[in-house]
């Protein structure tokens, strides 16, 4: 019988979430939304016991500590497609458990197509900006080092021309070279069509 492997499952502690709008006109401001979301403390995350006692108090009380990030929010783009307006990144402590962090980074398209955005995020455990409050458990007073870890989503963006669409419907009767009675509707060059009928005495013009 096969002895199966212990398999171990790692994961990020934090992902990004993008959803640009899926179209918009050239030289349209935009406001993308990028969500950062925190995965909860797991249950191999060390406890803290507390151990003084109060007026009153037994002592012994359970203390779960809180994992904290500096987190950068930040887009990527060709500067031939895109242009940032303003701040072009946000910096936050997001702790585990907390409610998700959404940003908004203000780009302008530049040109017609379909263009390129990338959203980043990037986490830092132990700065000095954001500390966890766990600081003093297993670390005796020392300072913590600092851990960066990123994570990014790509998204495409179709851009149209600005202004109004407008549609003009062109109309015209000629005779074709083999005697036929033909009338033409266009609404646009590619969107054109032509019906011939057979010339008789009731159609002569």
């Amino acid at each position: 019988m096969p002895v199966k492997k212990p398999q171990l499952t790692v994961r990020m502690p934090f992902f990004v979430e993008f959803a640009p709008p899926l179209m918009a006109r050239r030289g349209e401001l935009l406001h993308l939304p990028i969500s950062v979301f925190v995965y909860p403390e797991t249950a191999t995350t060390p406890t803290t016991t507390n151990t003084s006692k109060g007026l009153g108090g037994d002592g012994g009380d359970t203390v779960t500590p809180r994992t904290c990030y500096e987190v950068e929010v930040s887009v990527e783009t060709d500067l031939q497609d895109w242009r940032v307006v303003g701040i072009a990144s946000f910096t936050t402590c997001i702790c585990a458990g907390d409610l998700k962090e959404t940003f908004h980074l203000p780009l302008r398209p530049l040109r017609v197509g379909h263009l390129n955005v990338t959203a980043k995020a990037v986490a830092k455990r132990g700065s000095l900006i954001c500390g966890d409050d766990d600081d003093d458990f297993g670390g005796r007073g020392q300072a913590s080092k600092v851990v960066a870890i990123g994570d990014a989503v790509r998204r495409l963006v179709r851009v149209i021309a600005e202004g109004v669409e407008k549609q003009v419907t062109l109309g015209g009767i000629f005779c074709s070279s083999k005697g036929e009675l033909c009338f033409l509707s266009s609404v646009s060059p590619a969107l054109c069509s032509i019906v011939c009928l057979p010339l008789t005495s009731s159609h002569s013009l």
